[in-house]
């Protein structure tokens, strides 16, 4: 039904949550700590689950804690740590404990919130967003309670009979079934860790502080690789402390024990003397009361093992190596290195600024990835609701294309850098005004034109002398179709210098080439519009990063497209299955490419079609990061975020992108609306993202939205990113989440203006 539809609000800039302040909408800062020991074989995929999670919050911040691994864990950390300036990580000089790795991360816990989570994935990250919709109600701890727990029966048993124990017979307040994974406010979460409790137990210590703390229902999963820490050795001696580190009743119980023993000795005694009890009695009573002899002294020494403990005694960890500045009581080397610690991957200590040309669906996450950095953000796009916009320090309501406007509106405003990121109609401003600011990184002339003219492209193309098609590009209608005659049909007609398909449909013949021309021409910036043959074959992106003149990854994946007349990309394969001999005259030719663009540094992506012969054609070239959640993508696949990478290159920062080899297949699918209308119901968006095979599920439009048919990239309503080991076992999970979201439209609306700051 389409009565009462709902008005559509102001755009949310992602599918995430909010903070409120007093001030209004406040962003979510977040630290994960994930403390690490002997876990080489899985930790990558522990950072892929927990980086893509997190990175719907707006500062988040990685703390690895490696609790003294014997493998290879700390290299794979330092690895995370050279490509993902997020990562912070730790290094003990020895295994001290689950409790001291947690003690460390709440010290050094940078952001507002600290998310506790094991590097065995048992508790999901996906289940995060549970438990921080709850905090941010205003509890201080939220504890997840394990649902259909998989962990052995005699440790879910003894747990429940440890808990049960404890509440009941010693009166110590405790959250019933919670676990280590929780969100705790950092500030509560230092107190207790500058506490120095001779035996520290967090559960048990949270509502001493006072505290306020709740419980929420969370999946559980079974480990799938790597052991459990956990020994029975240890998970007794965490009962031990629990029960006379947080409770005096087993002491204030001895006398009553002592009057008891003494009084069944003295029984016992009389018994003998009377001839009532043998030699055999009296010996079994004389063990028993020696037993419990031996009881009483272990509780007595258990307490004055507290208070020695108690008195000036080591520190609770020690640190051999980290990436960020220490404590000198933690620093084990403090003196050999004179206190001068390794620089964080951080910006400098002046927030830079970073001015952001557009503030569409497909920008929101450069402005996310800025803020994660530490930039001051400043936005620019002609829409005032732009989804982008509440994500800016300063947004400028202003067109990308009108670079005076821009530079009035900046006024004094000093700017370290300047971004244009999933588009290419800011281009020229882009330039413009990296060239008033002096910013440390522009990109060359080629490189720009090539982005915005499709027929320059295609002429650096035919340069370098690679395999090239018929096309004629013209500001004139009369021109373009008098030169068309030269061409084989049908035809691919767009505008020569827009991007994201804008305008862009196939002319099957002559007959239907004006309509095709004079709707290119309404979408083109400048008026031109290029018509070219079509190639038959299988169409593909590349995503490459080059670094200093290198290049330094080039991330192919196969594109579906819709069908005839918009051939519009519906979805994305990462890796590509190639033939290896075209695989590798594909990487020669993108860096012969990056050369002939004359791009020293940053993001650049191609179009191509390789045909049934396996000739390869470029199509099209933008010399910028791409759109459609390709970050979320190579993330997935490579481990790197290419978009923080290029923020770093626009800012002159230097960068160390160290792709990993693909190990798994990642899926990518727009989500999209078949006609015009109001967006009036969405089902099952939750449900995907607890999808073990999703790695990130993007909504872009909420209830109440206009929302358009999936005619160009700009009016994609979100996208789905799943991942797995085997091609087809990610293709079946495609489809069982996209069978589950339901995205349900009410038809009628008109056309609404496109994203990005274009025009």
């Amino acid at each position: 039904m389409c009565d009462d539809v709902p008005q559509p609000p102001r755009p949310e800039p992602q599918f995430t949550l909010v903070a409120a302040g007093p001030g209004g909408v406040e962003p979510i800062r977040v630290t994960a700590v994930v403390p690490c020991c002997d876990e080489a074989d899985g930790i990558d995929l522990a950072y892929e689950r927990i980086a893509t999670e997190l990175s719907r919050y707006d500062d988040v911040e990685l703390l690895f804690v490696d609790d003294g691994s014997t493998d290879g864990t700390l290299d794979r950390i330092k690895t995370f740590a050279g490509a993902d300036p997020r990562v912070s990580y730790l290094s003990f000089t020895r295994n001290f404990g689950l409790e001291a790795a947690f003690a460390a991360g709440f010290k050094y816990a940078s952001k507002d919130w600290v998310v506790q989570l094991d590097a065995d994935l048992q508790s999901p990250p996906a289940e995060v967003h549970k438990l921080m919709a709850k905090a941010l109600e205003g509890w201080d701890v939220v504890f997840g309670i394990r649902t259909d727990r998989h962990d052995p029966l005699p440790r879910r048993l003894g747990s429940r009979w440890q808990h049960w124990f404890a509440r009941r017979a010693l009166g110590i307040e405790l959250p019933q079934g919670a676990s280590s994974f929780r969100v705790v406010r950092a500030s509560v979460a230092r107190k207790i860790a500058a506490a120095e409790l001779p035996m520290p137990y967090f559960l048990a210590t949270v509502p001493r502080v006072g505290a306020r703390w709740t419980v929420v229902p969370t999946e559980h999963r079974p480990r799938t690789r790597g052991r459990s820490k956990f020994s029975p050795g240890r998970l007794l001696a965490h009962t031990v402390e629990l029960f006379l580190g947080f409770s005096v009743r087993p002491l204030a119980a001895l006398p009553v024990l002592a009057a008891v023993l003494a009084a069944a000795t003295a029984l016992a005694a009389v018994a003998v003397a009377t001839g009532r009890l043998g030699a055999a009695g009296a010996a079994d009573a004389a063990l028993a009361a020696g037993a419990l002899n031996l009881i009483t002294l272990a509780v007595i020494g258990g307490y004055l093992f507290r208070v020695v403990r108690g008195q000036p005694r080591l520190a609770r960890f020690y640190v051999r190596e980290a990436n960020l500045p220490l404590a000198p009581e933690d620093d084990l080397y403090e003196h050999e290195r004179g206190r001068a610690q390794p620089a964080r991957r951080r910006l400098a200590a002046r927030p830079r600024s970073l001015v952001i040309l557009g503030g569409g669906t497909d920008q929101v996450p450069a402005y996310k990835a800025a803020r994660r950095l530490g930039c001051r953000v400043i936005g620019v796009d002609r829409r005032a609701d732009a989804p982008a916009a509440p994500l800016a320090d300063r947004f400028l309501n202003v067109s990308t294309r009108d670079a005076a406007g821009i530079l009035r509106g900046l006024g004094a405003e000093p700017v370290d850098g300047v971004l244009a990121p999933a588009g290419d109609a800011a281009h020229p401003s882009l330039q413009a005004l990296r060239q008033h600011f002096a910013t440390p990184f522009r990109a060359s002339a080629t490189a720009t034109l090539a982005s915005v003219d499709k027929g320059f492209f295609h002429d650096v193309v035919e340069r370098l002398g690679f395999p090239r098609y018929g096309y004629v590009e013209s500001p004139s209608a009369a021109e373009l179709l008098a030169l068309a005659g030269r061409l084989r049909f049908p035809l691919v007609v767009k505008p020569a210098d827009s991007s994201g398909s804008k305008g862009l449909s196939l002319a099957e013949d002559a007959a239907a080439l004006p309509a095709a021309i004079d709707e290119a021409a309404a979408w083109s910036l400048g008026g031109a519009v290029i018509a070219e043959e079509l190639i038959q074959g299988r169409h593909f992106s590349a995503e490459c990063f080059v670094d200093r003149g290198e290049l330094r990854l080039a991330a192919i994946s196969e594109r579906t497209l819709t069908p005839p007349p918009r051939l519009i990309t519906v979805s994305h394969r990462l890796p590509a299955q190639l033939d290896g001999h075209i695989s590798a005259r594909l990487q020669a030719m993108l860096a012969t490419l990056c050369r002939g663009l004359e791009i020293a540094g940053g993001p650049v992506n191609f179009d191509f079609v390789v045909d049934e012969a396996g000739t390869v054609y470029f199509i099209e070239a933008g010399a910028r990061s791409g759109g459609n959640g390709m970050t979320e993508l190579i993330r997935a696949v490579y481990g790197v975020d290419v978009l923080e990478a290029a923020i770093l290159v626009a800012l002159g920062e230097p960068v160390a992108l160290a792709p990993r080899p693909p190990r798994t297949v990642a899926m990518l699918h727009v989500l999209q609306a078949d006609e015009a209308g109001v967006l009036t119901a969405v089902e099952g968006i939750e449900l995907a993202a607890r999808h073990p095979a999703v790695a990130h599920v993007e909504l872009l439009r909420g209830v109440g939205s206009m929302v358009q048919p999936y005619t160009q990239a700009a009016n994609k309503l979100g996208y789905v990113v799943v991942t797995d080991e085997q091609p087809a076992a990610a293709e079946a999970a495609l489809a069982e989440v996209l069978d589950a979201i339901k995205l349900q439209v009410c038809p009628g609306a008109a056309r609404q203006p496109v994203e990005g700051g274009v025009a």
